[in-house]
């Protein structure tokens, strides 16, 4: 089994084999986030950022199932 789990500005996956801490791209990656984004602050900074962030998959997801209700409604 693995764990996650997030210290300061670090996130560490603790394997039987071996405790891996992901960089700040990597979440980023991991929450759907191109490659190319640019992030601002520090890495404490950052990683909250990204924590906090709703994946841009979901994002557009909830705008394509919300964006004819506005039309109609602004119409």
């Amino acid at each position: 089994p693995t764990s996650g789990t997030q210290s300061q500005s670090q996130w560490i996956i603790e394997t039987p084999a071996a405790t891996i801490r992901l960089s700040t791209a990597e979440i980023a990656l991991l929450q759907g986030f191109p490659a190319d984004w640019t992030w601002t602050g520090n890495k404490t900074q950052q990683a909250r950022m990204i924590g906090n962030a709703c994946p841009p998959a979901l994002t557009e997801a909830i705008a394509a199932v919300n964006r004819p209700a506005a039309r109609k409604a602004a119409a």
